[in-house]
C-alpha cells in the first residue's frame, strides 16, 4: 500500500515536468516572433506594405517624379535622384514594421513574416508555381481567412498565443485551457508547415507526409518535434497542472487535477 502511494506521489510530478517542457518553449517561439527579425526577398515588398508591415512616409509618397522636360522649362540642372535620410526607410521599433527600400531584401519581425506564410499558402499564385508541385497548387487556407489584414492578424494572434497560452501553462494557471489553446496552434503549424505543403505538391507519403527519406533526421525533425509540443499540449489537457501550480494555491487542491492525490 505505501509502495502505490509512493508511486501515485511521483506520478503527481509528471505534469510539472511537461509544464516546463512546453512552458519554455512555446513563450521561446512567441516572444522570438515579436523580437527577432527574418530577411524576405523585395518580392514580398507589396504584400507586406498591404499587411501593414511596411509603410512609406506620405511625403514620399505624394511626391512627384520630375522629368528632364521640366528641368529644362525651369532652367534647373537635374543632378539625379538624392536620398533623404528621414524619408529613405522606416522601421516602428515597437510593432516591428519592417524597412521600406526600393530595392533589396526587405527586414522585418518573425511575426510579420509568419503573417507572409499564411497569406502566400492562401494565395499560392501570388508566389507563382510552387517548387515542386505537380500542376496549379492548391490554396491552404480560404480566401477570406488569407487576405493581406487577415494573415497579418493570424500572425500576431499566434505569437501572442504561445506566449499567453505559454505562460499559463508553466506557472501552472488554467492549464488546461492553456493546453487546449497551445494544442490549436500546433494544429495550425503542422497544416502550414508540413503536411498542407505535402499535400500541395502532391505524391505525398500516405497522402499527407512529406516526400523525405525515411530517416533523414533534418528532414523529419520539424514534423517531429511539432507532433511532440502537440501530444504534450493535449496530455497536459488530460493530466492538469499537477503538483506546484498557481491553480492549485488560488482555487483548492482539485483544481487543477481530477483526484486529490495527483
Amino acid at each position: 500500500m505505501s509502495a502505490g502511494k509512493g508511486m501515485q506521489g511521483c506520478a503527481a510530478w509528471a505534469p510539472l515536468l511537461l509544464r516546463l517542457a512546453v512552458g519554455v518553449t512555446f513563450v521561446w517561439a512567441g516572444l522570438g516572433k515579436f523580437l527577432a527579425s527574418a530577411e524576405l526577398p523585395s518580392s514580398t515588398r507589396p504584400v507586406l506594405r498591404e499587411m501593414g508591415a511596411i509603410r512609406t512616409s506620405a511625403g514620399k509618397a505624394e511626391q512627384p517624379r520630375t522629368t528632364e522636360g521640366d528641368h529644362a522649362k525651369t532652367g534647373q540642372k537635374d543632378d539625379g535622384p538624392k536620398e533623404d535620410e528621414d524619408e529613405a526607410k522606416t522601421i516602428a521599433g515597437a510593432v516591428g514594421s519592417g524597412e521600406d527600400a526600393e530595392s533589396g531584401p526587405v527586414r522585418v519581425r518573425r511575426v510579420w513574416a509568419l503573417g507572409l506564410r499564411v497569406y502566400t499558402s492562401a494565395n499560392p499564385q501570388a508566389v507563382g508555381k510552387v517548387e515542386g508541385a505537380q500542376g496549379s497548387p492548391m490554396a491552404l487556407w480560404p480566401r477570406f481567412i488569407g487576405s493581406a489584414r487577415w494573415s497579418a492578424f493570424w500572425g500576431w494572434s499566434v505569437g501572442f498565443a504561445e506566449v499567453a497560452f505559454g505562460g499559463m501553462v508553466l506557472v501552472g494557471l488554467l492549464t488546461r485551457l492553456g493546453g487546449v489553446g497551445l494544442a490549436g496552434v500546433m494544429l495550425g503549424a503542422l497544416w502550414l508547415d508540413q503536411i498542407g505543403p505535402a499535400v500541395q505538391m502532391g505524391g505525398a507519403r500516405l497522402g499527407f507526409l512529406p516526400t523525405h527519406d525515411m530517416f533523414d533526421v533534418r528532414g523529419w525533425m520539424p514534423l517531429l518535434w511539432q507532433v511532440s509540443l502537440l501530444a504534450s499540449s493535449l496530455a497536459l489537457v488530460l493530466l492538469g497542472s499537477g503538483r506546484l501550480a498557481l491553480e492549485r494555491w488560488l482555487f483548492g487542491s482539485k483544481a487543477g487535477d481530477d483526484h486529490d492525490e495527483l
